[in-house]
């Protein structure tokens, strides 16, 4: 059982938030902001809403050309790489998984694999060391 909570903190600590959770977090800014808009005046109402009408169409428009939310295109990346075999209950199989980052350009996701894979190395020689 221990096993699986190190695997799920290495998960959240390395990859962060699931492109799903991305999406989620920015509807929750938007909830938000409508209930602030609740509380508005109609002055208040009707510029706010020229605002976000200019940038609804700055977002299709980016999106026709081709351009991406940097934020869910790095959660997909970062959800690409867990998705291929990878074991995170090994110090090898984190090794592997920091080459993998690495090679990505996730360097300091990398660095944290590797640390946590020294990490997993030492806690397994100081139980043998104990238990001598």
């Amino acid at each position: 059982m221990g096993g699986v909570i190190v695997a799920n903190d290495i998960v959240a600590g390395l990859f962060g938030l699931s492109p799903y959770q991305v999406q989620q977090q920015q509807q929750a800014a938007i909830q938000q902001q409508a209930q602030a808009y609740a509380q508005q005046d109609p002055f208040q109402r009707a510029t706010q809403s020229m605002y976000q009408g200019g940038a609804g169409l700055a977002g299709i428009g980016a999106g026709m050309m081709g351009m991406v939310n940097p934020e869910v295109e790095a959660a997909k990346q970062r959800e690409a790489i867990m998705g291929g075999n990878v074991d995170m209950q090994t110090p090898q199989g984190l090794r592997a998984l920091a080459a993998k980052l690495q090679a990505a350009g996730m360097t300091q996701q990398a660095y944290i694999a590797a640390a946590k894979a020294n990490e997993m190395e030492a806690g397994k020689q100081d139980i043998a060391l104990k238990s001598v």
